[in-house]
Order: C-alpha cells, then structure tokens, then sequence
C-alpha cells in the first residue's frame, strides 16, 4: 500500500539548492525515480509550493523532509546543505556534546539523545515555523512544541518534550535516570522515566494548557531494554540517524539563545549490527543496463559514477578487482538484499531514460541455437521410430522421501514434483489401457527436480524418458512370422537413435549409483536393465518394466522404459556443421508463378543449369523468390528442352502484370546469355 506524504518546497530548499531548477522539472525527476508526484499545490497565503508523494510501500525508510533531499540530491547532482556551523555562530554558548556510554546511569536505555534548556524562549522569526506547520496541516500551538513538530518532520526524529519539577543547579554529574513500565504484559504499556527519582511528564497537545509557560524543559528520544521472559525487547520512539545533532542544533537556533544557557547534548548510542555485504559486479551492471544516451545535461556513466550514486545514497561501498562491496543503510535492508536491487537503484537514479531501451546485437542473429535444434531433431527421429510425443504435469501426487513436495499445493494430486519421467509414463498407460488403446509407445522430454541430498549442483535437469511395447507383432522379414517387442529389438531401437543423432555413447551392465538409478528404482528390472554411459558417467538407463508393475498393468507382452538426462546427452553429440537455419520476415505479398521453357546445347549439363540459376537468383533477389527445375525433354541429336518454375514476390509490394514481364524478361535474357556462352 503507497504512503501519501506533503513535501514544501521553502523547507527542501533549506536543504538543498534549487534556485536552478522549477517545480516542474524537479517533479518529472522525482516520478522517473520512482516518487511519484500526484499533485502540486500552489499556496499564495504562505507563498510555498507543495508536493503531494505517493511514496511505495517498499520505501518505508522515506518518512522525513531530509530523506527525499538525499534523493533529490543524488539524482539532480546537487549538494546536500545541511552543515550548521554557521548557525552556531547565533546561539550565545557553544555546544557541548557528551558521550554516555558505558555510564551506569544510563544502563535502562540501548539508546538515548536528550539535553536539558533553561531559560527558553522563542525567536523573533516563529512565524517561518507557523508557515512551515501551515504547509504540512499541522495545528500551531505558539509553543515550543510547534518546533518540535516541524524539527522532527524535517530531520526524521522521534524527539519529545518533558518537564521536570525543579532546575538542577549542576547536571553534569548528577543527572541520574531511571525507567519502569507499566502493564508490561499489555499492548498498550508505557514507560515512566524518572529523573534523579522524579517523574518526568511528556508535553503535548492533550496537556499543553497545564505547561504552557516552561522554563526548564527536557528534550529527549530513546530505546529501553526489557527483559520479558528472557528476551530482550525493545520500547521507546528513538531515531538515532546522522542527523540527530542536527536536529538539535536548529532547534536551539530557533530558540532564544540569549537567553538559554549552555546546551548539553547527552548521547549513549550503541552501534547496530553491521549488514551485510552485497557483491555487485560492474559489468554486470554495464549487461543490464545497456548502453547510455548520450546528454551533456547528466554526469558521464561510469564507474566514478556508480559509486558516487550508491555513496550518496549511504551505501558503504569498495570497489575491488570490478566487484563493488556494497553494506547497505539499515533502513534499506527490507528492500535491497540482492546484486539486481543494487542495480536498479544505480538505473532509477542515473534516469532509466538515459539508457537505450533496445535489445543488444548478437553475433548469431536470426539463427537457432544448437540445443533447440538438436531437440527438434530428437522429435523427429523418435516420432520416426515410431512413438508417440506426449506432455504431462511435472507435479503429481506420488510420494517418497527423494521428491521436492511444494509447501502450499493446489490439491493433494499435484503437491509433488517429479524426480523421474518414468512414474508419468506408466500412468499414461494405465490410462489407455483402460480406455482399450494398447497402441501406446511413447516418449516424453520434460523437466525433473532433485532434492538438495541427492548432491546435485542444478536442482533441475531436462530429461527424455519412453515406453516402448504394445504387443502388436514386428516382422524382421516376409517370410518369417511375427514376434512382439524383445529386448534387443528394443536395445536397436535405441542404438538407431543415437546414430542418428550422432550421440557417441557406450553401453555397461555396472554402472555408479546416481540420481537417475536411485528414481527409477521402483520400476526397473533386477536383472534386465543396462546402463547408458559417456566418459564413465551414468547418463541414462534401459530396463524392462519392473514385474509388479507390468502385472498391475494388465498386459501379455513385455513393456521397456528408458530415462536419459537430455543436457548430458546433448554434451555427447557431434553435430554436422553443413546445415543451418534462418529465421527471415516473410512478405505479407502474393507470390505469382511462371512456368519457363528453353531450348539449350544437349551438351550442357543440368547440374551447370542449376548453377547458373542459382547465380542469376543471388543477384537478383529483391523480387526472385524461388527458381526449380521442373523437366527436362530431348528434342534431337543436338537440342533438349529443359522447363523451369520461377516464383517472383516482393516484401513491400504486389507485383503488376507489367512487372512481371520485365523480370520474366530480365531472367530469359540473363538465362539465356550464360547457356550460350557455354
């Protein structure tokens, strides 16, 4: 769900210079980056402009006026303003900041930022925080409150206000606090503080009246450790970021400083855990990218660049040997957890529109790949032998401890996936069985899945399994009778395979257990399986149905399976480099035909012919789609007549009859010219 949020532009640019940038603009950029801008709001009263975000749910670390600045910083290339030494020239005293840890005084807290102010008072310019509270819809109290509101807005803090009973003459060193929280069972316990065994009370709007004239006050924000059954939780609004004195300082700058004594700033901060590291190599992220448009407007691409982006975005970021070790923000760590999201967080900021959005160019463009191929020609020459291609679900409901079982299945039939295709394939043939068709040989080529016991380094592999057997009888000749499916018969069924194919494989009765001998295990044959082997690797298996299964069938005859990792089996083979295939548009035009007759030498060959007609149809093939031999007629001692099939087409035209007869004449001249220079 997308969090809507109020950005004032007067308030941005107190951090951020954007003199040379309009409302516009910066809100296209924003959008491109994944903020999108659902409305700006001209407010005349205030004179700011007002930005309405809709901020996505998975950007929960967007909550404050200073976190859309770092964005609009790294992606406008502008600096960051948020350096307040020149402000510290306005309060009277300098600040003191003191560290707190390891303080036994401080044990009840994990994190803790709090100073003490007497003698506070307002600036004479409130009315630039009445604007600025105005912008955001917030209520005006006139109270210090009101700054604390907008402070907490602008730096993403979770600062409160309490107020103590009586001023402490020295706080230094006897400043001693203390926590308890009541109803701690319930969702709705709070923790009291005390300090120096006094109750400290939270102002806000509720009880503003009782405290609307304060001297003393207290400004604090922390995180308190529990023990809750011997865990430790964690209770309090602490938000220590590094703009925690930030904030604090602005907060005394827009308080009275005349007045005010020394500010202390006390700080206990324990470091959180570090993240951890995500490698993020460079070229990877150059391949995903793409090449870049090029602007003068945006920074060179490069790998200055990316890491400029990813630091300003307070990643921690070292660049060893083209692989940058990234540590992300903790806010960040429920969104950036992979190589991809750091790369997309380099695309969203350098503009995803600087980047060219076309598919790269490949060396073997509009050409088939080598397994595609072989797979096609596997089909082929299986259907050939005479089986059957089937598909089935790669879940089923068979169960054993070596499958891969999905945690939330649709039904109980399909909870697990398969290890082997075999299991698929006797179901098949139960089936047609059952439905009278015993005419059932067929093959399958589909993905198994492997449990990560099986040591296996892929958890998926493509396999190719068959059945074969249907108690039709074969003949090896006429004048023999005919015999059923035996295990040499189906033994060569498979040798033609694999020479046809080009698979250089061997055959072995042993074989070293693997994955494929322990899944099929239940259906194969004790005594009459063999092995498929390339380089002493079991890469696949034949074997007669197991004798209780092919019971369980029903049938007379003898039923064979075999299972073959097809990736393996694709390593083995040795495909002829004379045949290759192209992919071309084809024209959306009619074809027109002509029927050709010429009389040539009877000494001319026809393989000179169709040379020469392939050479015509190579220099002329905008309009020449096809040239065949159709007949070849002897006249005479001397003479023959040869008759020729052209096919003309044009891929951005219909051919006209005149058209036509101008390439019907081109072609016999061409034709013709060559014959008798013969």
């Amino acid at each position: 769900m997308n969090i809507n949020m109020k950005i004032s532009w007067n308030c941005l640019n107190q951090l951020i210079n954007l003199t040379n940038i309009n409302s516009f603009e910066l809100a296209k950029k924003l959008t491109l980056a994944g903020f999108e801008v659902e409305n700006i709001i001209h407010n005349t009263d205030i004179n700011d402009v007002i930005f309405e975000l809709s901020i996505t749910a998975n950007r929960q670390d967007i909550t404050s006026l200073i976190d859309i600045a770092v964005e609009i910083s790294t992606i406008t290339d502008i600096p960051l303003e948020v350096d307040y030494q020149i402000r510290n020239n306005y309060i009277k005293h300098k600040i003191h900041i003191k560290q707190l840890n390891n303080d036994k005084n401080f044990n009840y807290f994990k994190n803790l930022s709090f100073c003490m102010m007497q003698n506070i008072s307002l600036r004479p310019n409130y009315q630039l925080i009445k604007n600025h509270l105005i912008a955001y819809d917030l209520k005006q109290n006139n109270h210090i409150l009101d700054i604390i509101k907008f402070i907490n807005i602008k730096w993403g803090q979770a600062i409160a206000i309490y107020t103590i009973s009586s001023v402490y003459q020295d706080p230094t060193t006897k400043l001693q606090f203390s926590i308890k929280r009541d109803n701690i069972n319930t969702a709705s316990s709070q923790d009291t503080i005390y300090l120096n065994n006094r109750n400290l009370i939270e102002i806000h709007e509720n009880n503003l009246n009782q405290h609307k004239h304060l001297d003393t006050v207290i400004l604090m924000a922390y995180e308190s450790h529990k023990q809750d059954n011997n865990q430790k939780n964690v209770t309090g609004n602490f938000t220590f970021l590094p703009y925690t004195l930030n904030a604090y300082k602005e907060i005394f700058y827009l308080l009275n400083s005349d007045k005010m004594t020394s500010p202390i700033i006390y700080i206990d901060y324990n470091e959180v855990e570090k993240t951890p590291r995500i490698n993020c190599r460079i070229n990877k992220i150059y391949d995903i990218l793409g090449p870049r448009i090029f602007n003068h407007k945006k920074p060179a691409f490069d790998n200055n660049r990316i890491i400029q982006i990813l630091k300003k975005l307070n990643f921690k970021v070292t660049n060893q040997k083209n692989t940058l070790h990234v540590h992300v923000p903790k806010t960040r760590t429920h969104d950036i957890q992979r190589e991809i999201d750091i790369i997309e967080e380099i695309g969203r900021i350098q503009g995803f529109d600087t980047f060219v959005d076309q598919l790269p160019v490949f060396q073997n463009k509009n050409q088939i790949s080598r397994t595609i191929l072989i797979n096609q020609k596997i089909r082929r020459i299986l259907r050939s032998i005479g089986l059957h291609e089937i598909i089935n679900y790669s879940l089923h409901g068979h169960t054993n401890s070596k499958q891969v079982a999905l945690i939330n299945p649709l039904n109980k039939d399909q909870k697990i996936l398969r290890n082997s295709i075999i299991h698929n394939l006797i179901l098949s043939k139960k089936y047609n069985i059952y439905q009278s068709n015993n005419l059932f040989e067929v093959f399958e080529i589909g993905k198994i899945f492997l449990t990560a016991s099986q040591n296996s380094n892929n958890h998926e592999h493509m396999h190719i399994g068959g059945l074969l057997g249907n108690g039709v009888s074969n003949r090896s000749t006429w004048n023999k009778n005919g015999t059923v499916l035996n295990w040499f018969q189906a033994k060569g069924h498979l040798d033609e395979f694999f020479e046809r194919i080009h698979a250089k494989v061997r055959w072995s009765q042993y074989a070293h257990t693997n994955y494929i001998i322990q899944n099929t295990k239940e259906y194969t044959h004790p005594k009459r399986t063999i092995y498929i082997l390339h380089q002493n690797k079991t890469i696949g298996l034949l074997s007669q149905l197991n004798n209780k299964i092919a019971k369980s069938l029903g049938t007379s005859y003898k039923i064979y399976i075999f299972e073959i990792n097809l990736d393996e089996l694709i390593k083995t083979i040795n495909m002829p480099q004379n045949l290759k295939y192209n992919y071309v548009n084809h024209s959306p035009y009619p074809k027109v035909t002509r029927d050709l007759s010429i009389t040539i030498n009877k000494k001319i060959s026809m393989q000179y012919v169709e040379n020469i007609i392939q050479i015509i149809k190579n220099n002329n093939n905008e309009f020449l789609e096809s040239v065949n031999l159709l007949n070849e007629y002897h006249d005479n001692q001397n003479t023959k007549t040869i008759s020729i099939r052209i096919t003309y087409r044009s891929k951005n035209q219909t051919l006209t009859s005149e058209k036509i007869k101008i390439l019907d004449e081109i072609f016999n001249q061409n034709l013709t010219f060559a014959l008798n220079k013969r």
